[in-house]
């Protein structure tokens, strides 16, 4: 841009440029209004950029974690319940690696089903315990059967948490990677704080027989639970490139229940996809359930058309966000 030749001497006369006081006040006051306005967005926009509901900052942590795991070649990966910063245990906690488990699984990582995990933690009475240091998440990781172990704390500040994981090598012990995310505390994250979450499934009555041992048969098999319905893989037959389960959809709560549960597909421990359908040949089952009870359909799945040695799926629904994992054939 061209300088007014007013403005200044040349400066082979050995003087200085001179400043019009016009427009240098005008220029002042740009980029004082500049300046100002930068730091506007900057202090509002920041905090909405980096905090996130808690749905959202677990799909950040699985994001995370699923690329670098690959990277590292930790296929199989067991998530442990997370922990406050005193090594103690929490819904929130189990919450949190419960969802954190079926992120993962969406993204096509292998995950040590919690059952099993659970079997494991027992065993070595680590289940109420917490202190999940490097070492002890090496010997929870080779009894489950992983390549890698999720370890993490959650730290609560006034409107947000902060939650950090570890992902570490079942074979040596050592750190594959880390992931963090910030999540804004909402009615969800303080329903988790404040204990409920465990509490809000009504629990078989004391003097119903029948309903008690339906829990315990539930209990033994891959399941999970979505809202107030329990899903459970009650038997997994295959036949050739053929998979066919047999799927129950329990009522736990008080209401009834009215749904659809769409487009289940299966990941094999090799990554592979099998798409499924329900035997009425429908990419989905409708559901109307009454508290306390349970229907029964049955889903077939078909291996690519490049065929799969795989023998060990975890059972997916995008929509429902779920994934019942470790689902072996009878």
């Amino acid at each position: 841009m061209a300088i007014p030749k007013e403005s200044y001497v040349l400066f082979a006369s050995g003087e200085f440029p001179m400043i019009d006081e016009h427009n240098e006040e005008a220029r002042m006051h740009r980029m004082r209004t500049g300046y100002l306005a930068a730091l506007a967005i900057l202090f509002v926009a920041a905090p909405l950029y980096a905090q996130k509901t808690l749905g959202d900052g677990i799909e950040e942590l699985a994001q995370q974690i699923a690329e670098r795991s690959k990277t590292a070649h930790a296929h199989r990966i067991a998530v442990l319940p997370l922990e406050d910063l005193h090594h103690a245990q929490s819904d929130m906690g189990v919450y949190i690696a419960e969802e954190l488990s079926t992120s993962l699984a969406i993204q096509q990582v292998d995950i040590v089903e919690r059952g099993r995990l659970d079997h494991v933690l027992s065993e070595l009475k680590l289940q109420q315990s917490g202190a999940f240091d490097p070492e002890t998440a090496k010997r929870v990781g080779k009894l489950a059967g992983a390549d890698a172990v999720v370890t993490g704390t959650i730290t609560e500040f006034r409107t947000t948490l902060t939650v950090s994981c570890h992902v570490i090598a079942t074979e040596d012990g050592k750190l594959i990677t880390a992931a963090r995310t910030k999540i804004t505390i909402d009615s969800d994250v303080e329903t988790l704080r404040n204990g409920d979450h465990g509490n809000q499934h009504a629990q078989p009555a004391k003097n119903d027989a029948t309903k008690t041992v339906q829990a315990k048969e539930t209990d033994a098999r891959p399941s999970s639970i979505f809202q107030d319905v329990r899903i459970t893989v009650d038997k997994a037959e295959r036949s050739g490139d053929m998979l066919t389960l047999t799927i129950s959809f329990e009522l736990i709560g008080n209401q009834t229940w009215n749904g659809q549960f769409n487009e289940p597909y299966l990941l094999d421990e090799n990554g592979e996809r099998w798409p499924g359908r329900f035997d009425d040949g429908t990419h989905y089952a409708f559901l109307n359930l009454l508290p306390q009870t349970r229907v029964r359909r049955r889903a077939i799945f078909l291996a690519p058309q490049t065929g799969s040695a795989g023998t060990r799926f975890t059972l997916v629904s995008e929509s429902w966000k779920l994934a019942i994992h470790d689902i072996r054939t009878n």
